[in-house]
């Protein structure tokens, strides 16, 4: 302890003591050294001194011994003496009597002489003692003693030993001065580093940055340097991996709080550690009664269906070490006697090490998700109005009766297929909206039913259409259920707030046989029957026969259909015009020229084919819209620039199909836009039968377009006296009379009566009238006594080629716009 005290706590104090220390011994041991080489020259030049001194003193006693002159023995002594240094001299006989003595005292003996002159200098009293025989010839005449002061030596010695002090206390000092500096240059960068330690040590890094250099201070500052930034960066980075640990954990536990599936750990026996709060409303129990609970305890799962208790999957993972799922149909035992469909995902919790340190499940209730699964299901494969399986159910259906017939091991069984559309369902859904066409469907669906066996297979196919499979049913027995249905459908009357509506069925049966190789071919044919009994009349049953002349004729328009998107493709279409004349003075007065566009198609031989070749078969499988695209673009960009002045008119025949499309209206609008054509000048043409039986479609689509500008006729009108209640209701502007009353009218004074009363209600409802197929100049005739605005037909015009016709208008166009050339005579 007392060492401890004693010893500096500074290193520099340290330095300056250990180097003091080692200075102080150091110089002790020169000085000491230079003392006795110095004191050791002093004694041997006082040895000289007496060697020197002898043989003059012998050769001045040697004569008076020998004449035993003793007074001059005792001059001699006295005046040797005096020589410097010499403290005494005596002079005694070989017998050791005195014989004279100076500085001695005679009563005491003699000293005995300094033999060994390496002796310090304090023990020789500061006297030297000499002995020296007097002899001549081997005669001892004596001994001569002489004593030599050596006070001066030693204070020789001791000048020097002050001197050497003095000089070892300024060498000292000068140390001590010298490295004091140095140590504090040193330990000043001690201090600081040590000062920036203890910075460090409690976290703070704002502090200069030591010195660097070249020496190894330098260095080692330049190390703490940057020590201390790796440090300090080190440290930031362990602060941001905390900080984002920490947010990581607050959001892993309020995202394990927040959703919607359960999450259980469980240690390595199986038994639960943490239960989230979805966990506990699956299962039933509280995290602090699971805590410590095994898997199967708190987990009661057994099969759906057999309700069997299932191998646990907490218990498969840890033993398998992977991933385990429960099986589809598990079901989940809730403490509280809930029964939940769950799923789940397990997995192995490995730890830094890769060893097996628990596992986590993820439980999710799907009890609404497999209800929802299951109403999709069943939505997928059943008609929402009707609750009927929808197409793709029953030709899935089909597809397994064709299959059937089609194997030569199963037992053969006669099977049909009805095709099923109702008559005069469009009437009751324009005129009293979609709801009642909605409860029609739902009320002849239970009226069919009732009609149908328990083993039928019956589905809605879409709009108004119905399918049924009659599975083993022969022939006789499928005719008679379709005249059953179609009987109970005929019966039936559908009452609509304070309308009633009769209305029928079409119906195409199509026995199965083993040349039908696909659903496809067999709806083909089931349609292809459907439309034949509409053809025929409706509200009948038409059996489909390969050979039958309705069917082939249908046939032969499903391959017309087939070719006439080839025909689209190819630009292999012709636009023609047949021009209409005006007859009314009001009309004759506008000074224009109308024309009807008519559509031909030219086929692979080059032959133009009439549009009643082809038209049918459009109409009947959706490919006109695409035609009246065609025509209506290819027509638009023709007549731009004869339409320009404004005395050209054109009619454009638009299909039923094309008035129900919702994307027309702008299609024809950007047309108008693209081609720069005046709209006014465009007048669309629709049958009578389109507009009614898509009436309310019809008059949304008619007032979208004559936004733009163009006008609207209704062609064939006349042809259903109903189509006179439905006027009122139509915006058009001009009414075409159906060119059957004007073929007959000369004849037949019924029809004339017909077309002077359409063009009398025309003119009452400010309507434009026309009449077509004037085939002879008494028609034309009888038509302008009539007064009728315009008439069409052979007998004035025939159909002729789009271009030239309007070429040679251009022609004439460009003749009336030439100027006048005046005779410069």
């Amino acid at each position: 302890m007392l060492l401890k005290s004693i010893v500096p706590k500074t290193v520099h104090a340290r330095l300056l003591v250990l180097a003091m220390l080692v200075q102080i011994v150091m110089l002790a041991v020169l000085i000491g050294r230079t003392s006795d080489i110095y004191e050791e020259g002093l004694l041997a030049q006082a040895n000289g001194c007496i060697g020197r001194l002898t043989p003059a003193l012998e050769a001045a006693l040697i004569a008076p011994l020998l004449q035993e002159d003793m007074v001059t023995v005792q001059s001699v002594l006295n005046l040797a003496s005096q020589a410097p240094g010499i403290v005494y001299l005596g002079l005694e006989s070989p017998t050791g009597a005195l014989l004279g003595s100076v500085g001695w005292p005679k009563m005491q003996a003699f000293p005995e002489p300094t033999l060994n002159l390496t002796k310090s200098m304090d023990m020789l009293n500061g006297r030297m003692d000499a002995l020296i025989p007097l002899r001549i010839d081997d005669q001892n005449l004596g001994h001569l003693h002489i004593g030599l002061d050596l006070q001066h030596i030693k204070q020789a010695r001791r000048d020097l030993l002050w001197q050497a002090g003095l000089i070892a206390m300024l060498a000292i000092s000068l140390t001590v001065i010298s490295l004091g500096i140095m140590g504090q240059l040193l330990t000043r960068k001690f201090m600081r580093l040590t000062e920036a330690s203890e910075l460090i040590a409690r976290g703070e890094f704002v502090f200069k940055p030591l010195t660097e250099g070249a020496d190894e201070v330098g260095r080692m500052g330049a190390a703490f340097n940057a020590m201390a930034h790796a440090l300090q960066q080190r440290m930031l980075d362990n602060e941001a991996t905390h900080v984002l640990l920490t947010h990581e954990k607050e959001f892993l536990q309020v995202t394990l709080s927040s959703i919607g599936d359960g999450v259980i750990s469980f240690d390595l026996e199986g038994r639960v550690v943490f239960f989230n709060p979805a966990a506990e409303v699956l299962t039933g129990w509280a995290l602090l009664e699971a805590k410590g609970q095994p898997a199967e305890v708190v987990l009661d799962l057994v099969h759906g269906d057999t309700e069997q208790p299932i191998e646990n999957p907490v218990l498969r993972c840890l033993r398998e070490r992977s991933l385990a799922r429960l099986d589809a149909n598990a079901l989940l035992i809730t403490r509280d006697g809930r029964r939940l469909f769950v799923s789940d995902t397990v997995a192995p919790i490995l730890d830094a090490h890769g060893d097996l340190s628990g596992v986590v499940l993820v439980l999710q209730d799907v009890s609404t998700k497999r209800e929802m699964l299951e109403e999709m299901h069943w939505q997928a494969n059943h008609d929402s109005l009707t609750g009927l399986m929808n197409r793709r159910s029953f030709e899935a259906q089909l597809r397994q009766l064709i299959d059937m017939e089609k194997d030569d091991r199963a037992t053969h069984a006669d099977h049909a297929l009805m095709y099923i559309d109702l008559d005069q369902f469009k009437i009751v859904n324009d005129t009293s909206g979609h709801m009642a066409g909605d409860e029609l469907l739902r009320q002849v669906t239970f009226l069919m039913q009732q009609t149908l066996r328990k083993s039928d297979v019956f589905a809605r196919l879409g709009g108004d259409e119905f399918g049924v499979l009659l599975p083993n049913c022969p022939e006789e027995r499928a005719l008679n259920i379709g005249n059953a249905l179609r009987e109970a459908i005929h019966d039936f009357r559908f009452v609509w707030r304070d309308k009633v509506f009769q209305i029928g069925v079409s119906i195409g049966l199509v026995m199965l046989n083993r040349d039908m190789h696909s659903t496809a071919e067999v709806l083909s044919s089931a349609d292809v029957a459907c439309y034949a009994a509409k053809e025929e009349g409706r509200n009948r049953v038409h059996l489909y026969r390969s050979d039958d002349t309705a069917i082939l004729s249908r046939r032969a328009q499903m391959l017309v259909a087939s070719g006439l998107r080839e025909v689209l493709r190819e630009d292999r279409f012709l636009l023609m015009v047949q021009e209409i004349h005006p007859m009314s003075v009001e009309a004759k007065s506008l000074n224009m020229r109308h024309f009807e566009v008519l559509l031909r198609l030219r086929n692979e031989q080059g032959d133009i084919m009439p549009a009643d070749s082809f038209i049918p078969a459009a109409e009947r499988y959706g490919v006109m819209p695409h035609i009246d695209r065609w025509v209506i673009r290819h027509t638009l960009r023709q007549a731009a620039q004869v339409c320009a002045s404004g005395r050209v008119h054109l009619s454009i025949n638009l299909s039923g199909l094309s008035i129900i499309d919702p994307l027309m209206p702008e299609y024809i609008r950007l047309e108008i836009l693209s081609s720069n054509i005046d709209p006014r000048v465009i007048c669309f043409e629709i049958t009578e039968t389109s507009a009614i039986s898509y009436l309310s479609q019809g008059v949304e689509f008619m007032r979208q377009v004559q936004a733009t500008g163009c006008q609207f006729a209704l062609d064939d009108f006349g042809s259903g006296m109903s189509s006179f209640g439905y006027l009122k209701t139509l915006p058009v502007q001009c009414l075409k009379i159906d060119g059957s009353f004007v073929r007959d009218m000369l004849h037949d004074p019924l029809d004339r009566t017909l077309v002077e009363t359409i063009h009398h209600i025309g003119k009452v409802m400010g309507m434009k009238t026309i009449a077509e197929y004037a085939t002879s100049m008494e028609h034309v005739a009888v038509l302008e006594a009539v007064g009728v605005d315009f008439v069409q037909g052979y007998a004035l015009s025939r159909p002729e080629l789009m271009s030239q016709v309007f070429a040679d208008i251009r022609d004439e166009q460009a003749l009336t716009t030439l100027p006048i050339m005046t005779d410069p005579s």
